[in-house]
């Protein structure tokens, strides 16, 4: 699972870089106490997360991704008087026990999350099982 805070950029523009550095310290909080031991979770990038999860069921991923899009819909992040209301794309992509290296199951994870994006933002994208196959749930 790969997912970004949506327009990062702009909460950096307009309340500035230690407001961004705040957002990131506090959705790596929020989404830390919400893994499961055997979970990896990490900072992929400028505002992006990576998620490695043991599982090859879509559904459960599924339903940890959309734990995580309500924990961060959720939160507000103050910066002096101000207080900046969070969203993320997501985009997931499992094992299918065929061929799926890390790099491939990262790359069809990075353009499930740019269709989430494509497609709206705030919301959550899964790759087809298979990179040849066509997009296997949306959400």
């Amino acid at each position: 699972m790969l997912f970004d805070i949506d327009h990062f950029k702009r909460i950096n523009d307009t309340y500035g870089h230690s407001a961004g550095d705040e957002v990131l310290r506090q959705v790596a909080r929020m989404c830390a106490g919400l893994m499961r031991p055997a979970d990896l979770f990490a900072r992929w990038g400028g505002e992006g997360f990576i998620h490695l999860l043991p599982t090859r069921d879509m559904n459960a991923a599924l339903q940890i991704a959309e734990w995580l899009h309500r924990g961060i819909a959720g939160m507000t992040v103050r910066s002096g008087t101000a207080r900046i209301r969070l969203i993320a794309s997501f985009g997931l992509a499992v094992a299918d026990g065929r061929s799926s290296s890390l790099d491939e199951l990262v790359g069809r994870a990075d353009r499930a999350m740019y269709r989430a994006k494509q497609t709206g933002r705030n919301r959550t994208e899964a790759a087809a099982a298979h990179p040849s196959g066509a997009v296997a749930a949306r959400h």
